[in-house]
């Protein structure tokens, strides 16, 4: 499971759970997912900003 552990912007959010949603899609667990949705997000301060505010909580 994914989820926010803070508000988040509507517009990166979407630009980051793309890119997040792609990771499994090619054969990547979550949490590897969520780490590449924030590494692709690096150096775009919203983007950036949100994507940290998720969290992957669960079994991998």
């Amino acid at each position: 499971m994914i989820a926010s552990i803070a508000d988040v912007d509507d517009v990166a959010t979407v630009r980051v759970m793309l890119s997040l949603h792609a990771g499994p899609a090619s054969g990547q667990r979550l949490d590897e997912a969520l780490a590449g949705a924030r590494r692709s997000a690096y150096g775009e301060p919203v983007r950036h900003a949100t994507a940290v505010l998720f969290a992957a909580m669960g079994a991998a």
